[in-house]
This record gives C-alpha cells, sequence and structure tokens, in this order.
C-alpha cells in the first residue's frame, strides 16, 4: 500500500517530460511573377519533427510567433487566414513586422488527442499586393521563428511555467518576386490588419493563457470598428489608440457614437462631461473574456482669437454715432454692396434733379 502511494504522488511532483519538438524547416510558397496593385497568395509553411496526435504523452503546439521581413513600401500585407490559427500581424516602433498565431477553436483533424494543443505542420495563408511600380523585384522573409511547446496531458495536473518550452529558430526562408507593371487601380489598404505595438515580444506566461485560454480570437476581441464625434472628424483606425480632438472653446460634452468590432463586447465612455483644455474621454472595450481595451481622445480647447491693433494692442473697435461697432466681425462684403447701392442712389437723385431742373427752365422760356 505504501508503495502505491508514493508511485502516485511521484507522479505529481515529477515534472511532465516533452519529446524534443524541434522545427524541421520553415517554407514560402508564391508565385514567382505578381502584377502591382493585384492580390496574390503567398503561404508560410513551418514543419515539424516529434509531433503526433495520436501520441497520448508526447508534447503539442500552443502558439507559433515569427518575424516577417518585406519592404513595406513595395508591397504590404491584405488579409490572412487558415482554418486552425488566428493570426494577427504586429508592427513595432523600428518598422519590423511579426505574425503571433493563436490556436482557433475549430481546430479539427491537427488536435492532439486529449488535449487542446496542435499536433501537425503550421500553415497560413496570406494575401498581399504590390503598391509600386518603382522597382522590377522584391523578396520575402522569415525571420526568426519562437513556438510554444507543452505537454499533452489529460491528467488532473495543472500546468505551470515550468512546462513551457519555447524554441528559437533562426528563420531561412525567403521569396524573390519578380514584379510585372500594371494600370491597374489602386488597392485600398487594409489599415486594421496592422496592430502597432512599441515592442513585440513572447514569453511563456503568453504561451501558457494561450494553452489555458477557452476563448475564440473573437471572444478577446476588445476593439471598436468606428468612433464618430459629431460635428468632428476623428481620422479613426481600428488599432490605434491615441487621438487628439480640437473643439470649441464652449464645448463641455460631445456626442460620441462607437461601433463594437465584436457585437458581444461591451464600451463605457469615460470624461465626457464639464470638458476642459487637456482633458482626456477614455473609451474602454471590454471583451468577452474581460479583457479591457482603452482608446483615448485628448481634448484640446480653440480659444476665440481677437483681432489686435498692432499699435494700440487693443481690440479694433470703436463707436460712431453712439452705436458700438466690431470691425472683427463685419462682413465687408455686405458693407460694399451697401456703399454702391447708395452711391447708387445719390446718382440717380442727381440724374432726377437734373431732368426736374431742365423742365422747369423750358417752361419759363415758354413764358
Amino acid at each position: 500500500m505504501k508503495k502505491r502511494i508514493i508511485l502516485v504522488l511521484l507522479m505529481f511532483l515529477i515534472p511532465i517530460s516533452i519529446k524534443a519538438v524541434s522545427v524541421k524547416e520553415t517554407i514560402i510558397e508564391s508565385n514567382d511573377e505578381v502584377i502591382v496593385n493585384e492580390k496574390f497568395e503567398s503561404k508560410v509553411k513551418i514543419n515539424f519533427s516529434e509531433l503526433d496526435k495520436k501520441s497520448k504523452d508526447g508534447s503539442g503546439i500552443a502558439l507559433v510567433f515569427y518575424e516577417l521581413n518585406f519592404d513595406d513600401k513595395v508591397i504590404m500585407i491584405d488579409d490572412v487566414k487558415s482554418d486552425d490559427w488566428n493570426t494577427r500581424i504586429y508592427r513595432d516602433k523600428d518598422n519590423k513586422y511579426y505574425a503571433l498565431s493563436e490556436l482557433s477553436k475549430s481546430v479539427g483533424d491537427n488536435k492532439c488527442v486529449n488535449d487542446n494543443l496542435y499536433c501537425s505542420n503550421y500553415e497560413v495563408t496570406y494575401s498581399l499586393y504590390v503598391k509600386t511600380k518603382d522597382v522590377k523585384e522584391t523578396e520575402v522573409k522569415i525571420g526568426d521563428v519562437i513556438v510554444g511547446v507543452l505537454p499533452i496531458t489529460n491528467s488532473k495536473k495543472e500546468l505551470t511555467i515550468e512546462d513551457v518550452v519555447l524554441i528559437n529558430v533562426s528563420g531561412k526562408s525567403n521569396k524573390v518576386l519578380k514584379i510585372k507593371n500594371s494600370d491597374k487601380k489602386e488597392i485600398e489598404p487594409n489599415e486594421d490588419i496592422i496592430v502597432l505595438k512599441d515592442k513585440v515580444e513572447i514569453t511563456k506566461e503568453m504561451v501558457l493563457e494561450s494553452k489555458n485560454n477557452t476563448y475564440s480570437l473573437s471572444e478577446k476581441d476588445n476593439y471598436l470598428d468606428n468612433i464618430e464625434i459629431d460635428g468632428y472628424e476623428l481620422n479613426f483606425k481600428k488599432y490605434t489608440n491615441d487621438y487628439s480632438l480640437v473643439v470649441k472653446e464652449n464645448i463641455k460634452t460631445l456626442a460620441i457614437k462607437v461601433t463594437l468590432s465584436n457585437k458581444d463586447a461591451s464600451y463605457e465612455i469615460i470624461g465626457n462631461d464639464n470638458l476642459e483644455d487637456g482633458s482626456i474621454i477614455k473609451i474602454e472595450v471590454k471583451a468577452k473574456n474581460d479583457d479591457i481595451n482603452t482608446y483615448n481622445i485628448k481634448i484640446t480647447k480653440e480659444k476665440e482669437e481677437k483681432e489686435i491693433n498692432k499699435d494700440t494692442k487693443e481690440e479694433v473697435k470703436t463707436d460712431f454715432l453712439g452705436i458700438h461697432i466690431d470691425f472683427k466681425n463685419l462682413d465687408y462684403k455686405l458693407i460694399g454692396i451697401v456703399v454702391a447701392g447708395i452711391i447708387g442712389l445719390i446718382i440717380l437723385i442727381k440724374i432726377i434733379l437734373k431732368l426736374r431742373d431742365r423742365k422747369l427752365e423750358k417752361a419759363i422760356k415758354k413764358l
């Protein structure tokens, strides 16, 4: 009996072993020749060794992260798709691009047995387009790759940071694309495809969270599709969080309408009352999994400018015949029309008077 108890305890105390999953190769598949302003597909593949979806004691993949190297003055990403992976594209402050793929809820045949991990080769399809006619060829590369690996387990043992393995591989795959010019209409950029972030990195905590999180990517969605402000233009972008808005000095509140990216999310507008110069309106968007994303709108009050006389440094105002006149707000076009009308009337009166005088002279002569 004692031996059985000791064996059971050892099963929970000894860390779960992971077979040495490794990256065999990274591949970029695409057409050799592409046409300016015409979308084309490019597949990114990462093949692994030591993955067995039938194994109950092996290991599986929780997330995949890699650098994408391309000249964004020449080529741009329009979309990225996969049945098994939800992928977001990030751009950091150094203008480097990264792809982060987390497992989709809809993973079917490629799912590891008895666990929410991936046990097959990675594949996603990018929709790209060339946006300039100034070059004859360009290149797309896969940079460094990081794969988050966890042990397959259907036991009651909860996985910890110590169970996470990060596989780092230096990417070597590239694809040279020949560019053919065309007169096709320019493609409107998909600004929502790129998430701007100062620094992009992967941690063991992210891998564990990705594994344990049962929410789909849509349920993590805490973004807005649009912010509309009555009477003002904000130039909204989905993945841009900070904005500035100049309003009239007497404005105390704004009529704000938002459109949620995911209908199951919720939002709250904070600070949209008693607005002052420097006030910040916050729009907090809460996803279904309670993650919060905040959009900030900094308010600048537009002060009413007064026209100043350079000599007296006073407002250009005066009194004429007891009437207070503010020359700054005068409508000079209307004044010109009135003056012209008065001059015309004076001329007309003079003409009438001259005609009358002539008639009088003729009458006097007849007498």
